[in-house]
């Protein structure tokens, strides 16, 4: 099977950087501030600065990604758009939290940031990924799942039906005006 780079479905490829990270961020954080070891701080600044630059290709892959597969907007996507709001909210307020901070060091960064990083991000991230499951596959711990929205939003490729619809410039004779 030969692998065509337009087949592929990038934002699920990316998506997968952030479902990874935003735990993992959360589990070092916690690990800082129950051991006070440095080096879980640095782990949780790094994993979280990759999830806030794969938001970058995530975002607008998803986005690109409905237009191509599904003709309305449900309010599944709606909602998606806005956990992913509230997302890239969460991600902007870690990093003003640690610049204003002066980095990361030793010292936490304070409770609220504890219950962004560990609670918020996670259950933000939980509920995109359990839209996500919904919006692909249709099925969520072996059994169907599709609520009202998804059976409005049948899949269909538009590239697809405007190719087979619509002739080819390129292959049309040339038409004279005159």
């Amino acid at each position: 099977m030969k692998l065509c780079l337009p087949e592929l479905h990038y934002h699920s490829i990316t998506a997968h950087v952030s479902v990874i990270t935003v735990p993992l961020t959360a589990l070092a954080y916690a690990l800082f501030l129950y051991t006070g070891n440095l080096l879980f701080n640095v782990a949780h600044a790094c994993l979280a600065a990759m999830t806030f630059f794969s938001f970058f290709a995530v975002f607008p892959t998803g986005y690109l990604e409905r237009e191509h597969k599904y003709i309305n907007w449900t309010p599944l996507f709606v909602w998606k758009m806005i956990l992913s709001g509230l997302h890239i909210t969460a991600l902007l307020y870690q990093f003003v939290v640690i610049v204003l901070h002066g980095g990361v060091n030793a010292i936490p960064f304070g409770l609220p940031y504890a219950i962004v990083v560990i609670g918020f991000q996670t259950l933000v991230m939980g509920g995109l990924t359990y839209l996500g499951l919904i919006t692909a596959q249709g099925r969520f711990g072996g059994r169907v799942v599709y609520r009202k929205d998804p059976e409005y939003a049948r899949s269909y490729d538009l590239m697809k039906i405007v190719q087979d619809t619509q002739p080819d410039p390129l292959k049309e004779e040339p038409y004279d005006r005159f």
